[in-house]
C-alpha cells in the first residue's frame, strides 16, 4: 500500500470516529446544574469502575427526549462526595425512540455517550430498555446519575433560582423547597408572613408520592390568621389546583393555583387538600413544599 492510499485510509477513519462521536454526543456540553433531588428524583449508582465491565441493566425507560445528570467521583472527591456536595453536570438532550435498547457509556474525561442497539429483552407496549456501563478506564472514576426527563430539566434550570422580574413585578415570595429527597405527610404548617399589601398571583406545592404523583389534583386553601375563628384563624377561599407533570412523567407532580387575590399585611397559613402526598423532609422542616408567587400593591 503506497503513502498515498495510506493518507486516504486514515483521514477516512477521523471522519467517521468525529461522526461517531457526534451522534453518540450530539450537543458535545456538559453544563453544571443542580443534583437529582432538585428534579424529584433519587440518583442512580455509584457506578463502579471495573476493568471487565458488563452493562447495568436499568429496564424499561419512557420514550422521549431527555437529559443525563451525573456527578464524577473521583479519587479526590471519593472521600467526602455526597449527592450535596457533588459537581453535578448534564449532557444532552438525547432522545429515547419506542421500542429501542440504548447503552449509556460514562466516561473517559467526562463525556457522556448513548447509543442505540438490540434490545435485550421484549419490552411491550412503546417503552425503550435502558442499559448503562462505566467505560472511564484509566481513571478508574465512578458515576452517580439519572435520567431527567427534557421538560423537567428545563423548568428545574429557569426556576431554580428565584428572580423579580422587574420593580414591581412578580415576585417569589415564599419559597420552602428542597434538594434532598422527599417523603410524604408534612408534620407541620405552612406559614405566610407578609410585611407589605401583597396580591398573591400563584400558588405551587408539590406532591412526588415516591415517583407516583397523584391520579387526582386537589384543593389549596389560604386561612388568615390575623382574624381568629376558633382560635385556627379565618378560612378564606378554597382554590382548586391544576396538575403539572412531574420528573420521569409523574402525574400531577405540582398542584398550582392562580389565585389573584390581594392580602393585607399579616400572617396567613397555606393548606393543601392532599397532605397524605405532600412533600416534605428535615431541611424543610417537616413543612410540605411551597412556593408562593405575588405582586407587592403600592
Amino acid at each position: 500500500m503506497d503513502l498515498k492510499n495510506t493518507l486516504i485510509i486514515i483521514t477516512m477513519l477521523l471522519i467517521c470516529t468525529g461522526w461517531a462521536a457526534g451522534v453518540d454526543n450530539p450537543q458535545g456540553n456538559n453544563p453544571v446544574c443542580g443534583p437529582c433531588s432538585l428534579y424529584g428524583l433519587q440518583f442512580d449508582g455509584p457506578l463502579e469502575y471495573t476493568p471487565y465491565p458488563e452493562p447495568l441493566n436499568v429496564g424499561a425507560q419512557n420514550p422521549g427526549k431527555i437529559y443525563v445528570v451525573y456527578s464524577v467521583i473521583d479519587e479526590e472527591s471519593r472521600a467526602w462526595w455526597t449527592q450535596a456536595t457533588g459537581v453535578w453536570q448534564a449532557w444532552g438532550p438525547y432522545e429515547y425512540k419506542s421500542g429501542k435498547g440504548y447503552i449509556l457509556e460514562f466516561g473517559p474525561q467526562d463525556i457522556v455517550g448513548m447509543t442505540e442497539g438490540l434490545l435485550p429483552y421484549y419490552v411491550e407496549g412503546t417503552a425503550t430498555w435502558l442499559q448503562v456501563e462505566n467505560v472511564d478506564y484509566l481513571d478508574e472514576n465512578s458515576y452517580s446519575f439519572c435520567i431527567v426527563s427534557e421538560k423537567q430539566f428545563l423548568n428545574a434550570s429557569t426556576t431554580h433560582t428565584p428572580t423579580q422580574t422587574d420593580t414591581g413585578g412578580e415576585t417569589l415570595i415564599l419559597d420552602i423547597d428542597t434538594l434532598g429527597a422527599v417523603y410524604n405527610k408534612p408534620t407541620g404548617s405552612v406559614y405566610l408572613d407578609l410585611a407589605d399589601k401583597t396580591r398573591i398571583t400563584k400558588i405551587q406545592t408539590y406532591h412526588w408520592n415516591n415517583g407516583a404523583g397523584t391520579e387526582i389534583t386537589g384543593s389549596i386553601l389560604i386561612v388568615d390568621m390575623n382574624s381568629q375563628e376558633s382560635e385556627g384563624g379565618y378560612p378564606m377561599t378554597e382554590y382548586e389546583a391544576y396538575g403539572l407533570e412531574g420528573s420521569g412523567g409523574a402525574p400531577n407532580a405540582y398542584w398550582v393555583v392562580e389565585p389573584n387575590l390581594v392580602l393585607e399585611p399579616g400572617r396567613y397559613e397555606i393548606i393543601d387538600s392532599g397532605h397524605s402526598t405532600w412533600a416534605q423532609n428535615d431541611e424543610t422542616g417537616g413543612v410540605g413544599v411551597t412556593k408562593v408567587w405575588g405582586i407587592v400593591e403600592s
